[in-house]
């Protein structure tokens, strides 16, 4: 094997990983057999590009040009592949560039003193595998978080990669040659060190961005139930201020009754016994089930609209206690549902905006389960896999805060659109 094959090998292995990289960290467009074959199509016209570098030109003049071809292919191919054709996906190209320089500087320098072109590819493919097992392990879940949640802020995060990449070549490649300034190795093991702790502390800190919008949730979810309890507070003062003028008007229609009475209008006093009736049933507060958070939060989601004049249909039977069920979750569970079934379908002409809202138990279980008709447009998030919202930045978190109650709790969820008119929400949770 001549030296140019061997570099031409250890390409060719650092491609199979950086397309493998992409696959697995970016949030991708298309469908999975489309995503290979777009994939397989970039390594080999990469391949074609480096076969010409190394083995066909063998000069130094054309290894810039040919570095650039393979950067613009490779970043092609990840805007291509991308759900987000912005600078998340740029970050996660450059990253993925970065992740496999390591393996290829290490085991270069490693070559340098131990020219054995067999042992330098293990060590090539060894050090790419442990990295990739390391950042799937610890590193994805945080890095398809923070994609999901937080759209600004990726270009400055951009920089770490990119100057990495830009030292590391000057010391490598050009205008430097590791092959002659092999003294430059401790240099380039120090570049490679201080990136990959940058990207450790990266995702510290993305996971304490984490904790911060797990304490955020927890907020809403005391803002609910206090929200529920001044509603359900300005409902009974609203029931007793209607009571105290019942009252005052008792001894009115009394002498109402009296008068009919003499004069022996008897018509006019059931009149008068049914306008009482229907004021005594305007004081009673509307009672849909006897737990009074989820009574609040569902009056008040009625009262909404019927103001918007929507079609609210409800079934709901709901004891006092939830003993097995947390409380403030579920309230929040179900103001955000049904702020999103009202949003959706405030937009819909009148005799379209439905709303049907099951809440009861079955056997062991609580079922929640919303339908709301809505305009048909809905994009499906490829990270979450839940609806994108259309609000932009701050917006959405409904249904990831459903989906994360449902894994707190090992509830069953699922979501589905019934004729691209109707969007169902079921939500399963152990009594």
């Amino acid at each position: 094997m001549t030296q140019n094959e061997f570099m031409f090998l250890k390409c060719r292995i650092s491609m199979v990983f950086l397309l493998l990289f992409i696959y697995i960290f970016l949030p991708l467009r298309y469908k999975k057999s489309t995503t290979v074959i777009i994939l397989v199509l970039s390594f080999i016209i990469s391949g074609v590009v480096e076969y010409f570098q190394f083995i066909i030109l063998i000069k130094n003049k054309y290894s810039l040009i040919a570095t650039i071809l393979s950067i613009i292919i490779v970043q092609g191919t990840n805007l291509l592949l991308s759900y987000y054709r912005d600078f998340r996906a740029l970050f996660i190209g450059i990253t993925a560039v970065a992740y496999i320089l390591v393996g290829n500087i290490v085991s270069l320098i490693i070559w340098i003193y131990n020219p054995n072109y067999f042992y330098t590819l293990i060590i090539q493919s060894a050090i790419n595998i442990l990295l990739l097992i390391f950042t799937i392990l610890f590193l994805k879940k945080r890095y398809h978080f923070e994609l999901e949640n937080h759209k600004n802020g990726w270009l400055s995060l951009c920089l770490i990669p990119s100057l990495f990449y830009t030292t590391v070549y000057s010391l490598v490649v050009w205008p430097g040659d590791i092959k002659n300034t092999p003294k430059n190795s401790l240099a380039i093991i120090f570049s490679l060190s201080i990136t990959i702790v940058s990207y450790i502390i990266l995702g510290k800190l993305f996971y304490q961005q984490r904790k911060n919008d797990i304490l955020e949730r927890n907020n809403e979810f005391l803002e609910t139930y206090s929200s529920s309890l001044r509603r359900e507070i300005e409902l009974t003062r609203t029931a007793e201020e209607k009571y105290a003028i019942l009252r005052h008007d008792i001894r009115h229609t009394n002498n109402l009754i009296i008068s009919y009475l003499k004069a022996n209008q008897i018509d006019q006093i059931y009149k008068l016994l049914d306008e009482v009736n229907h004021t005594l049933d305007e004081t009673k507060p509307k009672i849909y089930c006897e737990n009074v958070v989820l009574n609040s939060i569902i009056s008040s989601s009625i009262l909404k609209a019927k103001e918007n004049q929507i079609d609210f249909n409800i079934t709901v039977d709901v004891p006092k206690n939830l003993d097995k069920i947390n409380e403030f979750e579920l309230a929040t569970v179900l103001s955000n549902l049904l702020e999103n079934a009202i949003n959706a379908t405030i937009k819909l002409p009148i005799h379209e905006s439905k709303i049907w809202l099951k809440l009861y138990p079955i056997k062991n279980q609580l079922l929640l389960d919303i339908s709301n008709t809505f305009n048909g447009n809905c994009k499906i998030s490829p990270i979450t896999g839940l609806p994108i919202s259309k609000n932009g930045a701050g917006h959405g978190y409904g249904l990831r805060s459903v989906k994360a109650y449902a894994k707190k709790w090992d509830a069953v969820f699922e979501y589905s659109i019934e004729a691209n008119t109707i969007f169902k929400v079921k939500i399963l949770t152990v009594m």
